[in-house]
């Protein structure tokens, strides 16, 4: 309806009414007061200075987002550092385990290295002990025989000999030590 107007006004020659009429429609149309707002509003913000805030906004805003893709490009960095680190790792924990398993390995033939020998010492010592338990046994028991056959004898001796005997005995005895003494 504006745009119409405002193409009418143009196509009339040009006189004051026909002016007069095109400022009628612009104000009907609230056209001027809206212009009026916007002259007005603008002159707030420049008398308030909402420019300068809003300048400083978005000063920190660019600044926040050369910030944001600097702190992406260091990120992407690390990124690429830590994807290397872990396509090693896989290489690290084969290597950490084959050296693990080596270990354990050794560790493991001298431990039955150690209790092969320390079996081999025990049975050597018990075999030594057993043996000289046998002896002392033997011992013991050769102790016991022989004392029971010497009370034995000593049993038999006196009821084979009598008091004659005896005295005959301890005579040829004596009479055989005076013979060595010549």
């Amino acid at each position: 309806m504006i745009q119409s107007t405002i193409f009418l006004a143009m196509a009339q020659p040009h006189s004051i009414n026909s002016l007069m009429t095109l400022w009628e429609k612009l104000y009907e149309a609230n056209v001027i007061n809206t212009i009026f707002v916007l002259i007005f509003l603008y002159w707030i913000c420049k008398k308030v200075n909402i420019f300068a805030g809003l300048e400083d906004k978005l000063q920190n805003i660019k600044l926040r987002i050369m910030n944001a893709e600097e702190d992406k490009s260091r990120s992407e960095q690390e990124l690429e550092t830590t994807k290397k680190q872990v396509a090693n790792s896989d290489t690290v924990v084969r290597k950490i385990e084959k050296e693990a398993k080596e270990v354990a390995d050794s560790l493991s033939k001298n431990i039955i290295n150690e209790a092969s020998m320390e079996s081999e010492n025990l049975e050597k010592n018990s075999e030594r002990i057993i043996k000289g338990e046998e002896e002392m046994a033997s011992l013991h028991l050769t102790n016991s025989v022989t004392k029971a056959a010497f009370n034995i004898a000593e049993e038999h001796v006196k009821q084979a000999i009598d008091d004659r005997l005896h005295k005959k005995y301890i005579n040829e005895f004596i009479d055989g030590l005076d013979n060595l003494k010549v």
